[in-house]
């Protein structure tokens, strides 16, 4: 799961412009519905997955976005986390 939190902390942070937290919502971020497509466009193209928009306007911290999307990856790439 690290590296996928990574990986999202890095893409969040070129599309917000500003250092994340993993305890972060991505409103703290200043998300709004552009910048959310954006990021979740990003994201899918460097992970290859669908991305739930709904775990992204949830309100819920970054790390519990990761932990849901880390259960959604494929099982073969997770032995390469």
């Amino acid at each position: 799961m690290a590296s996928v939190l990574n990986t999202v902390i890095a893409v969040a942070e070129g599309v917000f412009e500003s250092p994340v937290r993993p305890d972060d919502t991505f409103f703290d971020l200043g998300a709004d519905s552009l910048r959310i497509v954006e990021f979740a466009q990003r994201l899918e193209d460097r992970l290859g997955v669908p991305v739930d928009l709904d775990g992204l306007v949830s309100g819920d911290p970054i790390e519990k976005f990761v932990g849901e999307l880390d259960r959604s990856l494929p099982e073969a790439p997770r032995s390469a986390r």
